[in-house]
């Protein structure tokens, strides 16, 4: 048998240090994906400070606080808005604004009988 060509050892070496940085590789690369899941894991057990609850006390509220206190969708709110006009007050959610194009205000009290299933009811004149 005759001894490898310089090609060919050069081949083989080749191989060999590739062989060995893709193992090197694959363990930097283990050790790290392991240091940031753990990482995250133990952020992920630590306890959260509790986002404040939205004001009971306030009396007008936006669409996005209507329905996080409805637990429902903007758009949910904005086509019962929507109800209320179009059918000049007959059901649908009551709400005010400055003009049209302008944000939304919805009381407590009609986003609460809104969500009770009641029919709106009139405002008298102040």
């Amino acid at each position: 048998m005759s001894a490898p060509t310089a090609p060919t050892r050069a081949a083989e070496l080749i191989t060999q240090l590739a062989d060995e940085l893709v193992g090197q590789i694959t363990e930097e690369v283990r050790g790290r994906l392991s240091h940031e899941l753990n990482v995250l894991v133990a952020q992920a057990e630590q306890p959260t400070p509790e986002q404040p609850a939205p004001s009971t006390s306030a009396t007008w509220m936006t669409v996005a606080e209507a329905a996080a206190h409805a637990r429902r969708g903007d758009a949910t709110i904005r086509r019962a808005l929507s109800a209320y006009v179009a059918s000049r007050g007959k059901r649908g959610l009551r709400g005010s604004q400055q003009a049209a194009n302008c944000s939304w205000r919805i009381q407590r009290s009609d986003l609460e009988a809104w969500m009770a299933g009641e029919t709106p009811k009139k405002r008298r004149p102040s």
